[in-house]
């Protein structure tokens, strides 16, 4: 089964040790310096410094599989320039912003026959690009279409088979289970159709099959306005999701564009925000974990509070809520977890 996201002060004083934060430098490739207390004035024990241990926490992101309609509706006057020129552009600045902190993947539609072997004319969708951390390069090739392994991206074609596309994400995830969240952002200027037929059915069903298994879908229509019972706002609600502020956007220009997509990569991109020890070391129990944001403390809050983190009582989970977590998702810091084993030693 596939699955489908802190705040921000922290107490320098623990009891019985006071630590000032200094800079550690350490090999790291040249990667931000981690911040590690030190021990100036112990009370007790002077050897606080020396026990500091640095904790391995990695995020969760969640998976973005983009599905890009390159259909001749596409291809119409938009804003001064394509409808399919200007998503592209929003979506590979976009994509640059968040591509660390959301697994980013790919799926084009229709698909071209001479190079998908398609059996239906134009009415399938092409391959999925497996979703990956890190991986702007990779996206911004497909998206812009200038992959050389694969440079007929667009399709003179009205087929406009979402559903195809749909269907194909949907066995993508049946043969790659995850425990990732999972969303699908539909960008498209058509209701789904496949040789002049409408093909509303089938894409309820394959968005139906994805919202069983908590998939979300967003839909960002270009330069169309769909109706409230059309195909697309349907396939939008089927993908409920509490993240996002809706679920079907409609883009009149470029700034339209640019402003969606921010605000729902935004909204996806907060499942990075909870982070998962990977370090193989469990903190003593009465240990307290210290979290930082490049050089800035981040100060820990209970699981309802808007602005901190939070911890799972084993602690090895961490959760950024509030502006701790957008702190986390507009930096390009790294966030260092560690505790200090004077604290667990003390009654």
């Amino acid at each position: 089964m596939f699955r489908g996201a802190g705040a921000v002060g922290l107490v320098l004083a623990l009891a019985g040790c006071r630590y000032p934060i200094v800079l550690d430098d350490v090999h790291d490739a040249g990667a931000a310096d981690a911040f590690v207390p030190k021990d100036a004035q112990s009370d007790s024990d002077t050897s606080c410094a020396e026990k500091y241990t640095l904790l391995k926490f990695v995020p969760q992101p969640a998976q973005l599989l983009i599905l890009v309609d390159r259909c001749s509706d596409m291809q119409t006057s938009f804003d001064s320039t394509t409808r399919e020129a200007a998503a592209q552009d929003a979506l590979a600045s976009a994509v640059d912003a968040f591509a660390g902190k959301i697994k980013f993947g790919f799926e084009q539609f229709p698909a071209d026959p001479t190079v998908s072997q398609c059996t239906q004319g134009s009415c399938c969708a092409g391959s999925v690009i497996d979703p990956a951390i890190d991986n702007a390069s990779t996206m911004k090739s497909s998206i812009l279409c200038s992959d050389p392994n694969d440079p007929s991206c667009s399709v003179a074609s009205t087929d406009s088979p979402s559903n195809a596309a749909l269907a194909k994400v949907r066995d993508y995830y049946k043969a790659n289970p995850t425990t990732d969240d999972l969303y699908i952002l539909l960008v498209t200027s058509s209701e789904p159709s496949c040789a002049g037929e409408d093909q509303c059915s089938s894409a309820r069903s394959a968005a139906n099959d994805l919202g069983d298994e908590n998939v979300r879908i967003i839909v960002l229509s270009v330069g169309y306005q769909p109706e409230s019972w059309s195909c697309l706002s349907q396939i939008g609600r089927r993908g409920w999701s509490p993240r996002a502020s809706q679920l079907l956007y409609s883009a009149n220009s470029t700034s339209d564009l640019s402003s969606y997509l921010s605000e729902i990569f935004s909204a996806v991109a907060q499942s990075a925000c909870t982070l998962n020890s990977d370090s193989g070391i469990v903190p003593p129990g009465q240990a307290q974990l210290l979290v930082w944001l490049g050089k800035t403390p981040v100060s820990q809050t209970d699981w309802n509070n808007q602005d901190g983190w939070s911890a799972t009582p084993n602690q090895t989970t961490i959760t950024l809520s509030g502006s701790a977590c957008d702190n986390y998702l507009s930096s390009q810091d790294k966030l260092q977890v560690g505790y200090n084993a004077c604290t667990s030693q003390r009654p």
